[in-house]
């Protein structure tokens, strides 16, 4: 599968085309990963870690012929003139920007930027489930490196953790209990009100499933106690009754769904996020 993205990689990796070193490049979503009768024909999504990410690197993006014109006009204003208050809006949580769509080849793209801890805390802390929750299922990576692999191993350990403690007084197998998983990505996210398909969770399941049972069986089989698996949870949710872990994770989700929100025309033009809605609507409609 990674063969047939690499002109991705490459592109975000030749200085040429994009200004900024990547420290990894990670593509997700259903145009990345198959989903059961789906009929999208959205984007790519994906996301460049930057290791150490500097109000320095969103100048070079905005200065660069060949990248300015992924900001909409604000953002490309503010960064040019203003470089530290817009790398301040950027870092408000959760600390990450997308851009405008842009054409790759034959990808239809867009992408978005964050710092290395960032991305790693919100992984392992959960502290806004913004990206926890769209790694705990398949993704691609361009390098692989050590630490980001560590952290979705922990970040998955801990969703499997808090469903089965979410759910402790049922004997759960291991596909709903891997649908559950999926399923906790899209709580908070308020495309699931008419703008996602409603049996989003099954299809990406069915679509994945050989993949999600590599990553998920492997916990299954180690028989965890209760006092373990609430010690896989972020700190955060340790002292969470189980009853309320799902309550808890929908509060944190929503807020990072409604901060980043503010920060989005920014970085992406009203027409684009209009323009990308409709279209997920439009889907939505199809699969119902």
């Amino acid at each position: 599968m990674r063969s047939s993205f690499n002109e991705i990689f490459k592109y975000f990796q030749d200085s040429k085309s994009f200004p900024v070193k990547p420290y990894e490049i990670i593509l997700y979503g259903s145009k990345v990963k198959k989903q059961k009768n789906s009929h999208d024909s959205g984007m790519i999504d994906i996301l460049v870690i930057v290791d150490d990410l500097k109000s320095s690197d969103f100048e070079k993006l905005a200065n660069f012929q060949g990248t300015a014109k992924h900001f909409p006009t604000i953002g490309r204003y503010l960064t040019k003139m203003l470089p530290e208050t817009f790398f301040q809006i950027h870092n408000k949580p959760p600390a990450v920007s997308y851009f405008n769509g842009i054409q790759i080849g034959n990808f239809n793209t867009k992408y978005a930027i964050i710092d290395r801890k960032d991305f790693i805390n919100d992984l392992i802390e959960w502290e806004h489930f913004y990206f926890a929750g769209r790694t705990q299922k398949p993704i691609e990576l361009a390098f692989e490196k050590k630490d980001i692999l560590e952290a979705l191993e922990a970040n998955r350990k801990a969703a499997f953790s808090l469903v089965r403690l979410a759910n402790s007084n049922i004997e759960l197998k291991l596909p709903v209990l891997i649908e559950k998983i999926i399923g906790l990505s899209y709580l908070g996210d308020i495309r699931m009100n008419g703008f996602e398909n409603p049996k989003k969770v099954q299809s990406i399941y069915q679509g994945q499933k050989e993949e999600l049972n590599n990553i998920y069986s492997k916990f299954a089989v180690q028989g965890f106690t209760d006092k373990e698996l609430s010690s896989n949870l972020p700190g955060r949710l340790k002292n969470i009754k189980s009853s309320d872990l799902i309550n808890e994770l929908i509060k944190l989700s929503s807020n990072g769904y409604k901060s980043y929100n503010k920060k989005a025309l920014i970085t992406v033009r009203f027409t684009k996020a209009a323009g990308y809605l409709l279209s997920k609507y439009r889907r939505a409609r199809q699969n119902r």
